[in-house]
């Protein structure tokens, strides 16, 4: 018994290999594309970055940041701990699906540790002083815009205060940060 096989069969299984092999080169030279642009712009290719939000770079006046360091001692721990937490609480786009139950909890520990706090900076107390508001309200409400102010705050404090530089991104809305740089 002979088997003759169908012509279309044939054709298909050649446009379907014709199709796999288009497409894995057109997924090498888009890659390609990509590294060869990163590399020769020192860029991240557009349609990759998460934030097209323009943030500052900031000059930090070390003479002045020395000072009020030498006076802030539990302030910087508090700081970067809590960082921290609103990292992974707005990180990686949570922000825009807040887990309102843990983003409430870690503003009622936020007004737990800053009633334990002895301030010991002047400069510090107005931005501790709004740190306190956004977490009173955030323990009630569900506000995004506040979740991310509380963020930024924490965030540029964590800059200036413990060096910590790990998103390149400075938004320049503490107290603290205008008394100790120069953007």
């Amino acid at each position: 018994m002979v088997i003759i096989r169908d012509y279309n069969e044939t054709s298909s299984k050649k446009k379907l290999v014709m199709i796999t092999v288009y497409l894995v080169f057109s997924i090498l030279l888009a890659g390609s594309a990509f590294i060869i642009w990163s590399i020769t712009t020192g860029e991240s290719f557009p349609l990759f970055t998460k934030s097209q939000q323009k943030v500052s770079t900031i000059v930090i006046d070390e003479e002045m940041a020395q000072k009020i360091a030498d006076t802030a001692g539990p302030e910087k721990e508090f700081i970067a701990f809590h960082h921290q937490v609103l990292n992974d609480l707005t990180g990686w786009g949570a922000i825009d699906h807040p887990k309102w139950k843990d983003v409430h909890l870690e503003a009622e520990n936020i007004l737990d540790a800053m009633t334990n706090e002895n301030m010991t900076d002047p400069i510090l107390e107005k931005d501790f002083a709004h740190i306190k508001q956004l977490a009173e309200e955030l323990t009630a409400e569900e506000s995004k815009k506040k979740l991310k102010e509380l963020h930024r705050l924490f965030h540029d404090l964590d800059v200036v205060m413990n060096g910590n530089e790990g998103s390149n991104n400075y938004f320049g809305v503490t107290k603290y940060g205008e008394a100790v740089t120069s953007q």
